[in-house]
């Protein structure tokens, strides 16, 4: 739906990505939280009962994402954005120059808005955060996006997961068929001698759930 929003109203269409942030949140109400010393630092700690307190998010810590992700929000919110009560990862603010849509992603964020504004709005990010400009939308979570816009259209595709398809299930060189089968045909039970391999199963399952996520 945004992205018609950029067709309809030509707006851009912008990417920024937050260097490391993971890093960047913060414990909630001072919460206390340990780990064991890593490998490498043992020797500085004999006492085997040794754990570390944590004093600021890490990456591998299970909450890591949920306290950028809450310090993220706190910053769009204090920037007069609204978040989306479709969506908790959209947040929007309506300018005298018309909406402006914030889209995040663990760190990739993608700013919808007007020509003249878009560069003032990703600003609001980097005051917050240490950012590095990707520029225009041509690729957002593995997916590539082609604009055509003497046809008003756009093209989403996602070759990254086709091809991880073909090759984790070694995918011969085929044609499209017309129909999945032929019609009228009646399906058999395999006979014990074809049955397939626990592991083959598992891939085709696999399989299955990238060709629904596809779709």
């Amino acid at each position: 739906m945004v992205l018609t929003i950029v067709l309809v109203a030509k707006y851009e269409a912008q990417v920024i990505d937050v260097k490391g942030a993971f890093l960047k949140g913060n414990f909630k109400n001072n919460k206390e939280t340990y780990m064991t010393v890593p490998e490498r630092f043992k020797k500085h700690y004999p006492n085997n009962n040794t754990w570390l307190c944590i004093m600021k998010p890490i990456y591998a810590l299970k909450q890591a994402g949920l306290y950028y992700y809450r310090k993220a929000k706190g910053a769009m919110q204090a920037n007069r954005f609204e978040q989306s009560g479709a969506d908790p990862c959209l947040f929007f603010t309506w300018t005298p120059e018309g909406i402006v849509i914030l889209l995040t992603w663990v760190d990739d964020n993608l700013i919808i808005a007007p020509p003249l504004i878009v560069e003032n709005e990703k600003d609001i990010m980097k005051q917050h955060f240490e950012c590095n400009d990707i520029g225009d939308l041509r690729k957002y979570i593995r997916c590539e996006i082609d604009w055509d816009w003497k046809m008003n259209s756009i093209k989403i595709t996602q070759p990254v997961l086709v091809q991880s398809l073909e090759d984790e299930l070694k995918l011969p060189p085929s044609t499209l068929p017309q129909t999945p089968a032929k019609p009228g045909i009646t399906m058999t039970k395999y006979e014990d001698k074809n049955k397939q391999s626990k592991e083959m199963h598992t891939k085709y399952r696999a399989g299955i759930e990238k060709l629904q996520y596809l779709v």
